[in-house]
């Protein structure tokens, strides 16, 4: 009887303790439900189990964030950006919910930090979506297994150029877990226990789970010389979270994220014009225009991953043309060439 009440007082003290508790130990666990029905008779209906598992969600949706994990969370920025990786933040535009079919004490369930309890996006789900996104709405070499995508992403037998990192959640900017609901409109029918089909007057069941909003920092890395792969996927990333979505219920509008994108660096739209120029080139014509180019670029003001941008871009076309020994000893060429290595 002893140990009956002591426990009993230890779960309330947890209760008291809950704002400070983690949130995915305490939804593991089931703490609340397993004390009610500790000191109540079976009663043999899914009522009371309903209850608690509202209840859950509830509790675990109140539990605040950690002054721990707000410091977690400054070294790990700070680690990133020690090992060369670029961070940018991601703003949830409605709910988030990653994980939702998880084991777990719920029907449903969410990815939560191991240590922390707070509500993450895996670097693995990330590198999916983006996967998936250019396979889907990119070029032909784009698609799963051609070179592009092999390049970017990888494949069973290599790693990609671009490593994806966990998203974690910005404590600084709010969010965190909040309660939700989904409702099944047709129970039985579901569950096969009846042969008839759904209707009008079945009975609604809603489920309650948890999902989160806030701002997450998003990081990708690439080895040295890989910087065009590596702002090739953050477009890809962007375009997919804006679109597609990361996550469970994205056809109903979840996991949708706005990825801060960095300003244009100065003279892109010149960069970009250049480009059109060069792209539009025919063949036949390599020899004529292409030089008058290359002096072009050669006395723009722009920024060195601009200009080696464009020297590819330039180089690309002369060996397309076939004339790259002709032009091999012409100062435009060799300037051209300084460029590629800078």
């Amino acid at each position: 009887m002893r140990g009956a009440l002591k426990l009993l007082i230890d779960r309330n003290h947890l209760k008291r303790s809950l704002q400070s508790a983690n949130a995915g130990l305490w939804l593991d666990k089931y703490i609340g439900d397993q004390a009610r029905r500790e000191t109540r008779p079976k009663s043999g209906d899914d009522q009371d189990e309903d209850e608690s598992r509202r209840e859950l969600v509830k509790q675990v949706s109140e539990i605040r964030v950690a002054d721990e994990y707000k410091l977690h969370y400054q070294r790990w920025r700070a680690s990133l950006e020690a090992i060369g990786a670029e961070c940018r933040e991601a703003t949830e535009q409605g709910r988030l919910s990653v994980g939702l079919g998880g084991e777990g004490v719920l029907e449903t369930s969410i990815t939560l930090h191991r240590t922390y309890g707070v509500p993450f996006i895996p670097g693995s789900a990330l590198k999916g979506l983006a996967a998936g996104f250019a396979h889907k709405h990119l070029s032909e070499e784009w698609k799963q297994n051609r070179r592009f995508h092999r390049y970017a992403f990888g494949n069973t037998d290599s790693a990609g150029y671009v490593t994806f990192f966990d998203a974690l959640l910005n404590p600084e900017a709010g969010g965190g877990l909040v309660t939700d609901v989904l409702t099944v409109h047709h129970k039985e029918y579901y569950e096969e226990r009846s042969g008839a089909a759904p209707a009008d007057w079945d009975s609604p069941t809603p489920v309650p789970f948890l999902s989160a909003i806030g701002s997450y920092l998003i990081a990708l890395s690439a080895p040295p010389n890989c910087d065009e792969w590596l702002t090739c996927v953050w477009l890809i990333l962007e375009a997919a979270l804006r679109h597609s979505g990361v996550g469970a219920k994205t056809s109903s509008g979840y996991g949708r994220l706005k990825l801060e994108m960095p300003p244009p660096a100065p003279g892109q739209g010149i960069a970009d014009d250049l480009i059109k120029q060069i792209q539009a080139i025919p063949t036949n014509q390599v020899a004529g225009m292409v030089p008058q180019r290359a002096q072009e670029l050669n006395k723009l003001q722009l920024d060195p991953a601009l200009k080696r941008r464009i020297a590819e871009i330039i180089l690309a076309k002369v060996r397309q043309a076939g004339r790259e020994k002709a032009v091999a000893e012409k100062p435009w060429f060799k300037e051209l060439l300084e460029h590629l290595k800078k």
